[in-house]
């Protein structure tokens, strides 16, 4: 079986967050969510995706319109 250290470290640190939040699920997602707000300079935001114009065959970009 292949080992990998960095998905074992993961998991541990997943079980230990699991431990932590007693496996409830409305703890564990409150507890994303003020990891969140404490580490938002580290987050990957996207911007949304241009819409598009016309049947599916003949799309274009709304955006590169001028």
């Amino acid at each position: 079986m292949f080992h990998d250290p960095i998905l074992k470290e993961l998991q541990q640190i997943r079980q230990k967050i699991d431990d932590e939040c007693n496996n409830d699920f409305e703890v564990y997602y409150a507890h994303l969510l003020e990891f969140q707000k404490t580490h938002a300079d580290r987050l990957v935001r996207f911007s949304p995706k241009p819409a598009f114009t016309g049947s599916p065959t003949t799309q274009r970009r709304v955006d590169n319109e001028e």
